[in-house]
């Protein structure tokens, strides 16, 4: 449909949604604050008529579906490594360089542009009883300049650059400060888990008065691989480091999607502490459950974006029970690298039959990724691990692996 036969249709298909509301709201079958989707129930005992038809077919119909254009907020929430490049070919076409978007609160309540500024989002949080922002204003000049203007008092500003994903470290932390607290924090509570087969344990983590859950990782197979000459049994490794060198490769692409880790010795025992992600659900359960997939984000989009990384860092233990989203929103995480960073630049069994496409974006940060950045992995990577960590990123930026 063209752009302007989706404003017409949705037009209409709100205007008779209203029409038909009214009448049922004068009539007294159904009260005025009554919740959107609880509103057909009141109809159950009333004729069914045509008034009848329209309302179901418009209450269903694509201007209230979180499909729809109103309602789309993946720009504003989903990851940047897959997201900008659908923006940017949506609004090529308009000859658009930017979207203006409301209707998604920012976590700063403060201006933000998103996707290498492609997106603005001018949603700060105006109801103060609520959201305690403060309005802005954006005027728009014919070049296409704009002045941010506070809303109150006038004063002039800048949108801030929004982070690729809100609410991703607990207080609103930094990771700096997340990985100071993972390594000095006090143990207040450790228990065994029993997940997959090298069992770490679930920690408690307190200073002051501030708590952090986080997970102990501390199984290795092959002892100071890292500094010893490389046998290829050592492809095969099971080991704790690995789940640093993930988190540091990470955070050097800008992905933003593995949990703080650091390195601790609890009791003793050498390991990792890795921040405890809370309010997960798996792809298993997902599929085991048939819950239908109602997250904003494209999900094939989403596993395609953690093969892409899984591909990177040669994972050899990927499965649907460690395919991981958020409860609310269904975004996905990425998690449990400890086999990985293997010396083979081909694709790992899991892999083989996946169509990873490296999007646009995601090669951009590849390319930026220097040798210079690899080399600071050698704390937990040996020589072998790195050089093949490089193949396989300039074998990602062609296009052919």
């Amino acid at each position: 449909m063209s752009i302007e036969e989706i404003n017409e249709s949705q037009k209409e298909d709100l205007t008779d949604y209203l029409r038909v509301w009214e009448f049922y709201l004068r009539d007294d079958t159904m009260p005025l604050f009554a919740p959107f989707y609880q509103r057909p129930d009141f109809l159950k005992n009333t004729r069914k008529n045509s008034r009848h038809k329209t309302f179901i077919r418009t209450h269903n119909s694509l201007i209230f579906s979180p499909e729809a254009t109103t309602w789309y907020r993946g720009n504003a929430l989903c990851h940047p490594y897959f997201e900008e490049d659908r923006l940017k070919a949506q609004i090529a076409p308009m000859d658009a360089t930017r979207l203006w978007v409301g209707h998604t609160t920012t976590v700063a309540r403060k201006m933000a542009t998103r996707l290498s500024g492609a997106l603005i989002i001018m949603d700060t949080g105006m109801l103060a009883s609520y959201y305690r922002g403060q309005p802005w204003i954006a005027k728009i000049y014919p070049d296409r300049s704009v002045d941010y203007i506070h809303g109150q008092t006038g004063e002039l500003g800048t949108p801030v650059i929004s982070p690729v994903r809100d609410f991703v470290n607990p207080y609103r932390w930094s990771d700096e400060k997340v990985e100071d607290f993972l390594r000095n924090a006090t143990i207040i509570d450790m228990e065994e888990t029993e997940e997959g087969r090298t069992n770490p344990f679930r920690v408690t983590l307190k200073k002051g008065k501030r708590e952090i859950r986080a997970i102990f990782k501390h199984h290795d197979t092959e002892p100071l691989a890292e500094k010893l000459r490389w046998k290829n049994s050592m492809n095969n490794a099971d080991r704790y480091q690995y789940e640093v060198a993930a988190y540091k490769l990470d955070r050097m692409l800008g992905i933003g999607l593995v949990p703080v880790t650091v390195e601790r010795v609890v009791n003793d025992q050498d390991g990792v502490m890795q921040l405890w992600l809370e309010d997960l659900t798996s792809y298993l359960t997902i599929n085991e459950d048939k819950i239908p997939y109602q997250g904003m984000c494209e999900l094939s989009e989403q596993i395609n974006f953690l093969d892409s990384f899984d591909y990177l860092i040669a994972n050899k233990d990927r499965n649907q029970s460690n395919i991981l989203f958020s409860k609310s929103d269904l975004q996905i995480w990425f998690i449990d690298h400890s086999r990985a960073f293997g010396t083979s630049t081909k694709r790992p069994e899991m892999l083989k039959r996946s169509d990873i496409n490296v999007t646009p974006r995601f090669k951009k940060a590849l390319q930026s990724l220097t040798d210079e950045q690899l080399e600071t992995l050698r704390p937990w990577l040996n020589n072998k691990q790195i050089e093949a960590l490089a193949k396989r990123r300039d074998k990602m930026i062609r296009g052919k692996f």
